[in-house]
């Protein structure tokens, strides 16, 4: 949906995992609107392989504020150094809450994260 402005999507304590994960980022992708995304995945079987992609999706130019839990997942390095790449690229970025804890990122991919801050 092109002019998709605001998006909740609530799916934590649920076995979605990398598939979902990969669709979404696509579905993300082809919104040039989006200014607002709470996306509540924790305690989801998602990986680094749906991680990635999804996080890609969040390089929106019109993103203002973002909340994205994946805490109590798989995600790693690969997921937060796309994650840190996607969130510099959002100029327009005034909010961001990330919960990440419990998963699988080290230095490695929190070094580029943060920088992507």
């Amino acid at each position: 949906r092109p002019e998709l402005k605001d998006l909740t999507l609530c799916l934590q304590d649920t076995a979605v995992g990398d598939n979902f994960a990969i669709a979404l980022g696509s579905s993300l992708r082809a919104c040039d609107k989006l200014e607002k995304a709470q996306l509540g995945l924790y305690n989801t079987k998602i990986t680094d392989v749906g991680g990635e992609p999804l996080a890609r999706g969040l390089d929106r130019p019109e993103l203002k504020d973002l909340t994205l839990c994946l805490q109590d997942t798989a995600v790693g390095d690969n997921f937060a150094i796309a994650l840190g790449s996607s969130l510099r690229a959002c100029d327009k970025l005034e909010k961001a809450q990330l919960g990440l804890y419990n998963t699988k990122i080290t230095d490695v991919g929190g070094e580029p994260l943060a920088r992507g801050l």
